[in-house]
This record gives C-alpha cells, structure tokens and sequence, in this order.
C-alpha cells in the first residue's frame, strides 16, 4: 500500500504495532468507517494468534468483523484498506502541503485541475480553492466535473470521481 516504498511503515507494520485504539480511530477518521472498533478489535485478537500477513486475509477477516455474507456493489473492506492506504502514505498531509504550495507554482494564466476520489479528498481541496477564489488571485473555472452514467458504466471505479480546477489570474493588466 505504500507509493514511496522507502517510507518507514508498511500497512502490515501499522496493523501489527498500533494499539487497537489507535487502528480504531485510523479506520474512523481516514476511512470513515463506522464499524472501526470492531474491525480494530478483530484485528488485535487475529495479531495475537498470528500476523496478518497478505490482503487476503485482511479482507477476509474485516468480512468476518462486520458479518458480511455474498457481494455487495461496494466492498466491505474498501474504507479499511483506504484508510490503511492514507495512513501509511500520509496522503492527506501530503494534499495539504501541494495545496499550500500550488498556488506559488502555477504560472500567470496557468490551470490546475485536480482530481478527487473521496470527501477526505475532496473537501480540503474544495475548501482551499473557494478561499483561493474568494482572494481575487486565483479563479475557480467552471463547475465540478463528474462522471456520466456511461463512464461509471465503463469503469465503475470512476463512481465517485470529481475534477475541479481553477486558473490563476494572467498578470499584468488582468
């Protein structure tokens, strides 16, 4: 789950080292999973025996936590394996740093367009750029974009895709 595979902490070295607690509160806030504490319950208990140690028995065991039976159009383990995936790779923290310095970056004239995939994303980009906005410097452009019936149907992964972007202002007489 790591995109920088020299940073120091795994999502199996998460789930092994953390206090339940702490797991519980990572699948909360990071994967919005209301069943964090059962989850993070059952992955304290399995740790015990033995070590998680493929994603198949990750998934297997959050099935098992939240008494998931069949298929579902979303699956079960998928705010699980976000949250451990924004965990280990300090997304967040990262999205923030990029929109701090973006601004600084983008030439006069020039256009940035994001792409979000979650609220957790999508929020703090939606707030900087309407603050952004709000400065007179940079001009949101147009509405969010989002997929069509036809690309969901497509690629079902784009289900919860939105583009926004934003332009900053040319310079001089602008």
């Amino acid at each position: 789950m790591r995109m920088d595979p020299t940073l120091p902490e795994t999502a199996a070295d998460l789930l092994y080292t953390r206090s339940e607690e702490e797991i519980a509160d990572i699948l909360y806030h990071l994967g919005e999973e209301h069943k964090s504490r059962r989850i993070a319950r059952a992955i304290v208990r399995q740790r015990e025996l033995e070590p998680i140690a493929t994603t198949g028995q990750l998934e297997e065991l959050v099935r098992r936590a939240l008494r998931v039976h069949g298929h579902r159009r979303i699956h079960p383990a998928t705010k699980t394996f976000q949250a451990l995936r924004l965990a280990v790779n300090q997304e967040i923290d990262v999205l923030n740093e990029f929109l701090d310095a973006a601004p600084e970056l983008l030439s006069p004239g020039g256009t940035l367009a994001l792409i979000t995939f979650h609220s957790l994303e999508d929020r703090p980009v939606k707030q900087r750029f309407k603050a952004l906005d709000q400065s007179g410097r940079i001009q949101q452009i147009g509405k969010i974009v989002a997929p069509t019936e036809a690309e969901v149907e497509a690629n079902p992964r784009s289900r919860s895709a939105k583009v926004r972007a934003l332009r900053t202002a040319r310079g001089g007489s602008d």
